[in-house]
């Protein structure tokens, strides 16, 4: 009737049996998909950064609007200064020009989401809150990069949608205090699940 199971194993020279994913796609009706995962950490990881998903749009859809903390980005260890509101922006707006490009433009407390290009929108609702971030490069793309002026030279025709159960706060002991202990996540087994909207 329309379900569809992906399980995907992970492994590193040093810890096999890193991780397993498995994601289920549940069609609730004809326009209306439920996503349930359930990710398997090993024991031997350190702490995780993140519990989440990331997925590829085409770049045309490109206007955001969400329901959550904003109207600038924000973390579980960072949200002064941010309201609960609806928002929206194009996505190339949600970039934050730091001078060494890092992770930026998460989203917190997030009841939905949507990218929208000139014909359609593309829904992403949650029963719990949860995180996302919209950019027009991926993680790895973006951690190539030494300066800001870089960025620009890896942006292409496409949107990375990053859907997060969890997220790591922000603090790394790199250059200030290390992470308070209540917002680090430690491996074990996390289930989450979202709603697509088409």
């Amino acid at each position: 009737h329309g379900d569809y199971i992906i399980v995907r194993s992970y492994d590193t020279p040093e810890i096999p049996d890193c991780a397993t994913h498995r994601m289920e796609f549940t069609r609730v009706n004809d326009s209306c998909f439920k996503v349930i995962n359930e990710i398997k950490y090993s024991p031997a990881l350190p702490s995780l950064p993140r519990v989440g998903v990331s997925l590829q749009m085409p770049g045309e859809f490109d206007q955001l609007e969400w329901f959550g903390m904003g109207p600038h980005e924000s973390y579980v260890d960072r949200k002064r200064g941010t309201l609960i509101g609806r928002f929206s922006g194009s996505v190339r707006e949600q970039y934050v020009p730091y001078i060494l490009p890092q992770e930026n433009g998460n989203k917190t407390d997030v009841s939905y989401f949507s990218l929208a290009n000139e014909f359609c929108r593309v829904v992403f609702l949650s029963d719990s809150l949860m995180q996302f971030s919209a950019h027009d490069y991926t993680a790895e793309d973006l951690f190539g990069c030494y300066h800001t002026n870089e960025v620009e030279d890896i942006l292409a025709d496409k949107t990375i949608v990053t859907i997060d159960h969890l997220q790591r706060g922000l603090g790394t002991a790199s250059c200030g205090p290390e992470t308070l202990e209540k917002y680090t996540i430690t491996p074990g087994t996390y289930r989450f699940s979202f709603y697509i909207l088409v």
